[in-house]
């Protein structure tokens, strides 16, 4: 009888789903808990060159903020913990990626706690224990003294995706409910634009499936006066996952996004990078 269940149960584990856009159950487990390993179909590639993860936006924005740290050896932060406006100012200028009021001229850089952007930078660089913050200052481990001296970019790529992944709250600073909408599962977003990004397509087609293979999101999005919980997990998804993960890392184009000011949900197209960076294992066996 065991026997029995063993079969029935490794059948049903390695079962093409229709809701997991024909990843099995074990695919999708290891998408979701093991997205580093050997064992995810997909796979952030190895000895990356420099043309390549100079196409990648956030990687370089935190490239160059390390840079600004190892110039004096340490960065004196604000009494708040936070970024000092130099600081921004300097980055920000390198265009690596912008903020559209701040291009308009609507409004500056003043503060860290107004600037998603550097908020998420601040936090995500510390996760990667290579700078820590010491005195009001932030200053190298050993772990980040050590990478100062062999500056493997592939590694620091690597333990950035992994902080932006896996330790940063992406529900930290955008509005919505504190629950793992779109972090959940980011590498199936990956998965999904293998598949479906080479056309132009509505971010709505990506929520969709983004939220077939996760419906407990939608039942337990708390509803508001001004929109539904179908209508905020999809924004909620566009902003963190599309927005700031897949455009900040280079991944997507988005044309047509500018939900704020008139509502326009928005279209995606892969970039080529998506190729350059992530590989989806062929022949893959749970």
């Amino acid at each position: 009888m065991l026997e029995t269940y063993d079969i029935i149960w490794s059948n049903y584990n390695n079962a093409k789903l229709d809701d997991f856009q024909g990843l099995t159950a074990n695919e999708m487990d290891h998408l979701l808990r093991k997205s580093f390993s050997k064992n995810s179909i997909v796979q952030l590639k190895d000895n990356l060159t420099d043309d390549v993860l100079d196409k990648i936006p956030y990687f370089r924005l935190a490239e160059e903020f390390l840079k600004i740290i190892e110039k004096n050896r340490k960065l004196k932060l604000t009494t708040t913990g936070s970024l000092p406006v130099k600081v921004m100012e300097e980055l920000y200028d390198k265009k690596f990626i912008t903020d559209y009021y701040v291009e308009q001229g609507l409004w500056k850089i003043k503060r860290e706690k107004n600037s998603d952007l550097f908020t998420t930078l601040n936090i995500t660089v510390k996760y990667c224990d290579y700078i820590k913050k010491y005195r009001g200052e932030l200053v190298f481990t050993k772990a980040g003294k050590e990478w100062l001296n062999e500056k493997d970019r592939n590694k620091f790529l690597r333990t950035l995706l992994k902080s932006f992944t896996e330790k940063f709250n992406w529900s930290f600073n955008d509005g919505h409910p504190n629950m793992p909408i779109g972090q959940l599962g980011w590498a199936f977003s990956i998965y999904l634009l293998f598949r479906y990004g080479q056309i132009k397509r509505p971010i709505s087609f990506f929520s969709e499936k983004y939220f077939k293979a996760f419906p407990s999101f939608i039942a337990n999005y708390p509803s508001i006066s001004y929109w539904k919980p179908e209508r905020g997990c999809h924004m909620c998804y566009s902003i963190r996952t599309v927005e700031r993960f897949l455009e900040w890392f280079g991944l997507i184009e988005i044309s047509d996004f500018d939900f704020p000011i008139n509502k326009n949900d928005g279209n995606i197209q892969a970039t080529k990078l998506l190729t350059e960076l992530f590989i989806i294992q062929k022949g893959f066996v749970a």
